[in-house]
């Protein structure tokens, strides 16, 4: 049975004022994230990458006038990288490297872990700096959360179907996320709204994600 709507409650795109709260979300309800454990100078840096690029998508759930919620994504992963590394790439790298420096053991991590690969990524998105094509887009839902206490009443729901409103007035046929295989509350979530699961990977760290998509007409 679908959630009835709550008065109220809205969608709405994501400001810079909203980066407090959503740097805040993001360590008391997705923790366990790299980018998080940098810190709020690297973790503001990076959210807002998904406000200002043009493929970017970020979005933010009031109910009653109160910040709930939050959800970024793009529309279309790879003109986003290639947007970051051109826009982005050298506050990112200036608030990442003082936010290693303060934390060594991050940075022994890092450095075994995801430099050579951060690398590679930079050289490949040099190469290239133009919008996928259609048929090969691939939108990417990066994060969601949503307050404990505002679970329940269609914050996430609302948040989901205005990324993939967006997704699909940028024309774009299919849609990831990853999930966390033992959260069994998000995975029956995604399920329930027509997500189907496609395959599982692994991460740098060692951690296990279940890949999620979904098929939108465009």
């Amino acid at each position: 049975m679908s959630t009835p709507p709550t008065l109220g409650l809205r969608v709405r795109a994501m400001e810079m004022s909203d980066l407090s709260f959503v740097c805040a979300s993001m360590r008391a309800y997705l923790p366990g994230g790299f980018f998080a454990e940098l810190g709020d100078g690297f973790l503001s840096a990076y959210l807002r990458t998904y406000a200002t690029s043009p493929s970017g998508c970020a979005l933010v759930a009031e109910l009653d006038g109160r910040q709930v919620g939050f959800l970024v994504g793009s529309v279309d992963r790879e003109a986003y990288r290639r947007h970051v590394m051109r826009a982005d790439r050298g506050r990112l790298l200036r608030r990442g490297i003082v936010s290693l420096a303060l934390r060594p053991n991050l940075a022994i991590r890092f450095a075994r872990t995801r430099m050579n690969r951060y690398l590679r990524g930079l050289r490949r998105c040099s190469r290239i700096d133009s919008a996928s094509p259609t048929e090969s887009r691939l939108g990417i839902l990066s994060h969601i959360a949503v307050a404990t206490d505002a679970r329940g009443v269609g914050c996430g729901r609302d948040l989901m179907d205005s990324f993939l409103g967006v997704c699909s007035a940028h024309n774009t046929p299919r849609v990831q996320l990853f999930v966390d295989p033992s959260n069994t509350g998000a995975r029956k979530f995604y399920t329930t709204n027509g997500w189907t699961n496609a395959d599982q990977q692994t991460d740098a760290d060692g951690q296990h994600w279940n890949t999620m998509e979904m098929t939108l007409e465009t």
